[in-house]
């Protein structure tokens, strides 16, 4: 049986659920998908202060520490350091998921932020690490405030 070339689809594609299970995450870098998530806020503030989004010293990032139990239960707690973390919650106020950035996002091994370090990598850190990545972003176009949710 032979196939005709010009009849098949050659554009590449990624198998996302293998990419998250070959991704390596250390034992010895347990804050690392952390580390992804405010990197990408850092990255987001400077992007959002080269286009006058943001002037110089207004970025700000919002690292919360969700801890099992009630806040009830917590508060009672003298060493509160030493319960468990369930999940993190990072807010900016950097640019968003605009166009550009959301299909560099949805690209595995983007090179979209090459030039400042960036590998294409972080999110699949995170995939691995959590059970659960929800994302909400807000960004501006055409002067609209517009937000994504996923």
């Amino acid at each position: 049986m032979t196939t005709n070339k010009d009849e098949m689809n050659f554009t590449p594609t990624s198998n996302i659920a293998n990419k998250v299970r070959n991704t390596r995450l250390p034992k010895t870098k347990p804050l690392l998908p952390l580390f992804e998530l405010i990197s990408n806020s850092i990255h987001s503030i400077e992007e959002a202060i080269d286009k006058n989004i943001l002037k110089p010293n207004e970025g700000k990032i919002v690292v919360n520490c969700i801890r099992n139990g009630s806040p009830e239960t917590l508060e009672q707690l003298v060493d509160i350091d030493i319960y468990p973390i369930h999940s993190f919650v990072v807010t900016d106020n950097g640019i968003g998921l605009d166009e550009d950035n959301l299909k560099a996002f949805i690209e595995a091994d983007t090179d979209h932020k090459i030039d400042i370090g960036g590998k294409g990598v972080g999110r699949f850190v995170c995939l691995k690490a959590f059970k659960e990545l929800n994302i909400t972003s807000f960004y501006k176009e055409n002067s609209q405030t517009k937000s994504i949710k996923f």
